[in-house]
């Protein structure tokens, strides 16, 4: 029997424990892969798990640039902090990535294509990450083609109460700090996040186009999540979190910031989830409710546009032991999207799932989901997923399953080239991996991967349905390997072949996306991490240049609950494009603190 928020809490205790006394670490457990928990080395999915130890490590402001370091991964983005921020896994665009956060689903309803702007959010309460990549619409329904991103902001990990605080300062006038207060008891927990950052930034229209003026960002977020169990069968939870942002952006692109097309977008995001898990005799009962709302307002010498998104969700799930071996998942759930002015569409579900472990060295989970759209009717997913040990040290995994993405109410009914003729999309994924563990955190492992979608939706004067089928293949590698006790080397790299049905190349993806670094520590309280991103034949309309860039960090630690440290970006200051027209950041210095009492 199985309680989610509980096994976090008490595995961020033990690892906690393990480092402090120096003893085994627990088999790590991932949440997102099946219908129910799974231990990392016996699930068929490749999942990638960002713990807020790496966060810290690297130093990043924002989410979406440690994930563009990850297998598989890639990111393109309109200028700085704030601005339109899309995420790609394998090449598949953001519209086939739900992204969760606490469990609430925080895609835009009201945007052309339901997807969630990464631009804004910050790693500042950020506690774990989980990446499950290919077609998962026999878990997630409607969208999760490309895979799911599923956030957890900062819980407590030790008993007791411990209040955080990071200050950050640095390069175009770039401020941030963030507080933390987190309680865990016997009985329960309880976290809280306020987070703020603001810069003068630099200009989106790249600056070596003529592009001078700033273009600046400010944004604030909290969350909260609190936890209690009523009995010793019974816990209750709530989460919530809420992100204001304001971002000046050039909505041209190459044009200066004077032209007209200069504009402010505004965002107000806000969820909420509770929840009560109930361990029964014979079987475990999760049922959720959660609300999500975006409302933005985009204003220049345009008229004014302010659309708002929102949805609503309920779910159940239940799980059982039929035997020691053999495990069922099952439930379902209902969800109702649209918001202001953007007509909703609603969306049933009934899932199941078993998990099968035939062997000690052989686990398998087979899938099934039937969603009921409002729009489209009935859609049936599967997936077959499998994790064989070779040996103590050598894990194979494959997959094989199907996905959909409904239109969204925007593609069927909006101002901008609506079509209510569209179908859904579908997909169809086949993976398979070979992971080989060498102790003490080392490891290698790779990852064939092919999608194909049918029915593909684009925008040409409108969207339209395009006759044919969409692929995109490739692999993944990435390993880790300690050199000693202070250094450790890491890299990642990423082949990708992303084609629309026409077999040209999809644009925004990059075909090599290389990455490598150290970590180390040295002298006396000293720790310091550097990185290297290369990425190679990148299109978006023309050819973009290849682009080489490297991130350095240093910290120093007065003691175990005090940390300063300096950040340099871009060390190289290179200059390049991720999205035609749009810059980045030229080599920029920051400086921080963290501490915690």
């Amino acid at each position: 029997m199985r309680y989610p928020l509980a096994a976090i809490s008490a595995a961020s205790v033990c690892i906690s424990l393990a480092n402090a006394q120096d003893v085994t670490e627990l088999e790590e457990i991932i949440l997102s892969a099946n219908q129910s928990e799974t231990e990392a080395s016996r699930t068929g999915a490749t999942v990638e798990v960002v713990t807020q130890e790496e966060l810290e490590q690297r130093g990043d402001m924002r989410v979406a640039d440690y994930l563009n370091t990850l297998p598989g991964i890639s990111v393109g983005t309109n200028g700085g902090p704030g601005t339109q921020t899309s995420l790609r896994i394998r090449g598949l665009s953001d519209r086939y990535i739900p992204v969760l956060i606490d469990g609430i689903d925080v895609t835009d309803p009201s945007q052309q294509q339901i997807q969630f702007n990464f631009g804004s959010l910050m790693t500042s309460d950020i506690s774990r990450i989980e990446v499950l990549k290919g077609s998962q619409s026999a878990l997630y329904g409607s969208d999760a083609i490309g895979g799911v991103i599923s956030i957890t902001t900062n819980r407590a990990t030790e008993e007791g109460t411990v209040v955080s605080l990071d200050l950050e300062a640095g390069s175009y006038e770039t401020y941030r700090g963030s507080l933390n207060i987190s309680t865990l008891t016997e009985r329960g927990e309880l976290a809280f996040t306020y987070s703020r950052v603001t810069t003068d930034g630099f200009s989106a229209a790249d600056e070596n186009d003529g592009n001078d003026e700033e273009d600046g960002h400010s944004a604030s977020q909290i969350s909260f999540s609190a936890a209690h169990n009523l009995t010793d069968t019974v816990r209750i939870g709530l989460s919530g979190f809420y992100l204001k942002s304001e971002t000046e952006f050039d909505a041209s692109g190459p044009q200066d910031g004077a032209h007209p097309f200069n504009e402010i977008s505004s965002s107000e995001q806000s969820g909420i989830r509770t929840f009560a898990e109930i361990q029964g005799r014979e079987i475990d009962h999760t049922v959720s409710l959660s609300y999500f709302e975006n409302d933005r307002l985009i204003k220049g010498d345009f008229p004014d546009f302010d659309p708002v998104g929102q949805r609503s969700s309920v779910s159940y799930k239940g799980y059982t032991d039929i035997s020691s071996n053999l495990g069922l998942s099952f439930g379902g759930d209902w969800t109702r999207e649209g918001g202001e002015d953007v007509r909703d569409q609603e969306i049933g579900g009934l899932f199941s799932e078993v998990t099968y472990a035939p062997s000690a060295d052989l686990d398998l989970a087979f899938s099934l989901r039937h969603d009921e759209h409002s729009n489209f009717g009935g859609f049936l997913s599967a997936r077959a997923a499998v994790a064989y040990q070779i040996n103590d040290d050598m894990t194979l995994r494959a997959i094989a399953a199907n996905g959909f993405r409904a239109p969204s109410p925007q593609e069927l009914y909006g101002p901008f080239g609506a079509n209510d003729d569209l179908d859904p999309e579908e997909s169809r994924t086949f993976e398979v991996g070979l992971e080989r563990r060498f102790g003490a955190g080392s490891f290698v492992k790779g990852t064939l991967f092919y999608t194909e979608i049918d029915e593909l939706i684009q925008f040409d004067n409108g969207y339209v349905q395009v006759d044919g089928t969409s692929r995109t293949r490739g692999l993944e590698l990435s390993a880790e390997h300690a050199l000693n006790d202070n250094l450790q080397i890491f890299g990642a790299y990423t082949f990708t072949d992303a084609r629309n049905p026409s077999d040209e190349r999809q644009i925004r993806v990059p075909e090599n996306d290389l990455v490598i670094g150290l970590n180390a520590s040295f002298a006396d309280r000293w720790t310091g991490q550097i990185s290297a991103q290369h990425v190679a034949n990148l299109e978006d309309g023309v050819d973009l240049r290849d682009y080489t860039v490297v991130n350095g960090q240093i910290g120093y630690d007065f003691n175990d609950n005090a940390q300063v440290y300096l950040r340099v970006e871009n060390i190289a200051d290179q200059e390049y494009q991720t999205i035609r027209g749009y810059g980045q950041s030229d080599r920029a210095f920051y400086v921080g603190l963290r501490t915690s009492f």
